[in-house]
């Protein structure tokens, strides 16, 4: 029965390589299509170009959530807003790009992580103590813990004002 079961194995380890010998004979890189100028392109046109904007949308919004932190107003809190936005909009350009440091260091799971956890992201704010580097927050950190922050805590714009004050006296 061994035996019969080992011959019956070894047969079909046979076939498919003899039915894959034909596709390992052919040579695909001589249809003509130069492949690394169309990888050139996307990385000078496309890859490098997004995340350079990622970057300056990056800036922009820390830029804006510092100027919300020293000065709380519905003016500020809507400049947060608009940034937190342009810049999301802008990750949804680079997301697909997971590819060299982006994805040594996880950096998709960083920036977009679904479901956000509202009660750790609570319990940060509330504390004060918290590290979002280290991965018991991972949670609670990216462009959705921004936008809970920012629109699901309260949805009347000066209470959630006075909830920022109030916790960082």
């Amino acid at each position: 029965m061994i035996k019969q079961i080992t011959y019956t194995f070894l047969l079909a380890i046979a076939l498919i390589f003899i039915s894959c010998e034909d596709d390992l004979n052919q040579d695909t890189d001589d249809d003509g299509f130069n492949r690394a100028s169309v990888l050139i392109n996307w990385a000078d046109n496309i890859i490098i170009p997004s995340i350079n904007d990622l970057s300056n949308k990056l800036d922009e919004l820390k830029n804006s959530i510092e100027d919300f932190i020293q000065n709380p107003s519905i003016s500020s809190l809507n400049n947060t807003t608009e940034k937190w936005l342009e810049a999301y909009l802008v990750w949804q350009h680079v997301e697909m790009f997971d590819i060299g440091k982006a994805e040594v260091i996880n950096y998709k799971s960083k920036m977009n992580i679904y479901p956000t956890d509202q009660n750790l992201i609570e319990s940060n704010i509330y504390s004060g103590n918290y590290d979002l580097t280290n991965n018991n927050n991972f949670d609670a950190r990216g462009f959705p813990a921004l936008d809970y922050m920012l629109h699901g805590i309260n949805d009347d714009q000066l209470s959630l004002i006075d909830i920022y004050l109030n916790n960082n006296n």
